[in-house]
């Protein structure tokens, strides 16, 4: 969050089967370093197991939020 004005993670879609869910949505924020703004699509994807969170995995489009960074 440091390298981010305004950085944000909103879900629009829950997709929830056995003991797996699945977030997607959109992370969005401007980069302090260089005034780019960024919007990159995302996956979360949690495992849970006896109520308590096992795992999670994060997809996202890297090369989008690399350019915002790079000047």
């Amino acid at each position: 969050m440091a390298d981010w004005d305004n950085f944000s993670a909103v879900a629009g879609d829950f997709i929830a089967e056995g003991d797996r869910v699945v977030g997607l949505g959109v992370y969005s924020g401007t980069s302090k370093a260089t005034g780019k703004a960024m919007r990159a699509p995302f996956a979360h994807v949690w495992r849970v197991a006896d109520g308590k969170l096992k795992r999670f995995n994060m997809y996202t489009d890297t090369l989008l939020v690399d350019r915002a960074l790079r000047s």
